[in-house]
């Protein structure tokens, strides 16, 4: 892009920002339900502020064309796969940071209120099921854009919970798997992995508008004998953690995967199938940190955006009498990083070669260009997958 272009496209964002602070936003309701009567107030408009407002929108509308304009002339048209970042998301995406007297008081307030109210605790909805995943997510992952898979085996071996009792869930939590979406996305190291968009990623649900502020209360009356600072410090959790539930359950869209390794007869859900919403792809830049047991030996495995074009993975050897660190950068293949690792010790002559066991310390995610998108320190609360033992 030339530096007019980007001059021009600078004066008219900060003209729609300008324009953005003008206009108030009503905040969404606790559960996004539509509603099929609307109630329309009729009064004599005030022409002050009517002619402001329509200004606005023009400038809106003149700046949002000329954005589209501007961007036609800098990017392939129609080609998702151009994008070149990755998904962003509000802090209220992301679990909230809580204390223990903070969790023990919000979870006793969510309790008493599903005594009260027993529409305020999550309905359940089918964990298999069809659909169809949305533009938003398609265009995140090329994988999704390719024709579907019958997967007669994977189906078939999700809908048996014999090895699990009838009440089992898919890894605990109820994803919505598409059934009709299913992507092969490679065989590797014995085994094939597969691609599964998801309704609900994330197993949270939408509540009624009531739920919020009844939990409000709740926790008020659970509080009586606190002292005010101890008060207003857990309620501005529970509201840190209120808007965190209620973003999971108006955002539940994500992408699933899962491997089933050559001759199985079953499928250990609890490590094999892992799930993200794109606020999680967004945070971590990968799906999950997966280690898992195959055929062909140890793998490391994830799910990547379509942005990420490298993905080095680095390991810490602890087992050597100088610990350090080795490191090997593959690329995904359709979406999907599968990265053999050998554990152990292996011999050669006189030397030994150690390498690392389990997950990685560190994951490096970069773009077509070697741009470093993301570097990940893996941590505990990381999504993470563990194949044999945590």
């Amino acid at each position: 892009m030339s530096g007019s272009k980007q001059e021009l496209e600078e004066r008219i964002r900060r003209a729609l920002d300008q324009a953005a602070r003008q206009l108030q936003v009503d905040p969404l309701p606790w559960q996004h339900t539509p509603s099929l009567k609307r109630r329309w107030r009729v009064a004599r408009p005030n022409w002050g502020d009517v002619v402001p407002v329509m200004l606005v929108v023009v400038a809106l509308a003149i700046g949002a064309a000329a954005l589209v304009l501007l961007r036609h002339t800098s990017a392939q048209p129609g080609s998702p796969s151009s994008r070149s970042s990755l998904p962003s998301a509000p802090a209220a995406a992301f679990l909230p940071h809580l204390s223990g007297r903070e969790g023990r008081y919000i979870t006793a307030a969510w309790r008493a209120t599903v005594a009260r109210d027993p529409a305020c605790r999550p309905p359940k909805t089918p964990e298999l099921t069809t659909g169809q995943p949305s533009r938003q997510l398609t265009s995140w992952f090329a994988i999704l854009r390719r024709p579907t898979t019958r997967a007669e085996r994977l189906q078939a071996l999700l809908h048996d919970r014999s090895a699990y009792g009838p009440r089992a869930t898919l890894g605990g939590l109820d994803q919505e798997l598409y059934l009709n979406q299913i992507r092969l996305a490679r065989t590797a190291s014995g085994a094939s992995f597969y691609v599964i968009p998801a309704g609900n990623a994330s197993g949270q649900r939408g509540v009624p508008a009531r739920c919020g502020p009844e939990q409000v209360a709740s926790l008020k009356r659970e509080m009586a004998g606190l002292s005010w600072p101890r008060r207003t410090q857990i309620l501005r959790a529970q509201r840190r953690y209120l808007a965190y539930l209620r973003y999971q359950a108006l955002h539940p869209e994500g992408i699933c995967a899962t491997f089933v390794p050559a001759g199985a007869a079953r499928l250990d859900l609890a490590d094999n199938l892992g799930c993200a919403t794109l606020a999680d792809v967004g945070r971590w830049g990968v799906a999950f940190d997966g280690d898992a047991s195959v055929p062909g030996g140890p793998v490391f495995w994830t799910v990547v955006p379509d942005a990420v074009k490298t993905v080095t993975v680095r390991f810490h050897l602890t087992a050597t009498a100088r610990p350090r660190t080795i490191a090997t950068t593959v690329r995904p293949i359709r979406n999907v990083v599968v990265l053999a690792e050998r554990h152990g010790v292996t011999k050669s002559g006189k030397a030994k070669t150690y390498w690392a066991a389990g997950f990685p310390s560190t994951i490096v995610l970069r773009d077509a260009g070697g741009e470093v998108l993301k570097r990940i320190s893996v941590t505990p609360n990381m999504i993470t997958l563990c194949g044999y033992g945590c």
